[in-house]
């Protein structure tokens, strides 16, 4: 093998490795015209506040004055604010997108905290039954799936206080 073929074969890799490590870190960032959750008015408030995405929503309003002052700049209701950075608190999990993440919290699961002290047999039996009822996701995530996103929990970089 040549010089040449070895220095290629080691760029190859690296990109690899270079995309593998970024997509945890974008899997779960949504742009919030996407998700059918605010109105054409409010996108535009946010998008004047420079947020854009379910990440810079929830960097945006990691306390209780950054959501007073938020809802003062937008006029959404600092509830609805509330509600919706819980939501993109889960949102930081691989793996769980909108839906999941809907069915997580209609499940009870109202924040990571939360989340991470759930036992994974009781919660995908409460989900089950959730979704049984309300049709959230085509199918119901899987035992080990719910564990890895207990797991994944608490690595998450931001949490609402």
């Amino acid at each position: 093998m040549s010089q040449q073929d070895k220095k290629q074969i080691f760029m190859a890799a690296t990109m690899l490795l270079i995309v593998a490590l970024a997509l945890p870190l974008l899997a779960s960032h949504y742009r919030l015209s996407s998700l059918d959750q605010f109105t054409e008015t409010e996108l535009e408030a946010l998008s004047a506040q420079d947020i854009h995405t379910t990440e810079d929503f929830l960097r945006a309003t990691l306390n209780r004055e950054s959501r007073e002052l938020l809802s003062q700049n937008t006029q959404i209701d600092e509830i609805d604010i509330l509600v919706f950075s819980r939501l993109c608190e889960l949102l930081q999990i691989e793996g769980v997108g909108p839906r999941a993440a809907h069915l997580l919290r209609a499940a009870g699961v109202v924040s990571l905290n939360d989340l991470k002290e759930r036992d994974p047999a009781s919660l995908a039996e409460t989900v089950g039954r959730v979704n049984a009822a309300e049709q959230i996701t085509g199918i119901n995530p899987s035992v080990e799936n719910l564990s890895t996103w207990i797991e994944n929990a608490n690595g998450a970089p931001y949490r609402l206080e």
